[in-house]
């Protein structure tokens, strides 16, 4: 299942062609990501995640993507939000999606664990990249005083 999931990212996303230069502070990719839709199914949790990402890197982005991998040390692929077109330098996308995840992954998520996301492209020498996303969770603003 997560060789399938992997291939079908890399896969998805090697499609296209982009040159990526390195940020200068070192983070390409960061943003924020919610969950919503949230439903339980014997060993797995089913849940929506909206990312909100913005692009340190620059240059233009063409025909990538953001995967999700398992916060644990294996890293493994777990999905991929729809390939992103064109995210231009400095701007911000917001990706919607709906995974499938192992329950274990949700725990850790609950337990103080970010999701981990990284921005899968094709380097100009031909090799897939994965650099990683820096993310913190959004919280709801609390409602205002009256």
């Amino acid at each position: 299942m997560h060789r399938i999931a992997r291939y079908l990212c890399v896969a998805g996303l090697a499609l296209g062609s982009i040159s990526i230069a390195a940020a200068k502070q070192g983070r390409d990719f960061a943003g924020t990501y919610q969950l919503s839709n949230i439903s339980e199914a014997g060993n797995q949790v089913h849940v929506t995640i909206t990312l909100r990402v913005s692009n340190y890197s620059g240059a233009d982005i063409r025909n990538s993507g953001v995967a999700l991998f398992s916060s644990d040390a294996n890293h493994e692929a777990i999905g991929a939000f729809p390939v992103v077109k064109l995210f231009p330098n400095t701007r911000s996308a917001t990706l919607v999606q709906t995974f499938t995840i192992p329950k274990t992954e949700f725990q850790r998520w609950q337990e103080g664990f970010h999701p981990n996301f990284g921005f899968v492209s094709q380097a100009p020498n031909g090799a897939i990249q994965t650099l990683n996303v820096d993310v913190i969770r959004e919280i709801e603003a609390p409602p205002a005083v009256q």
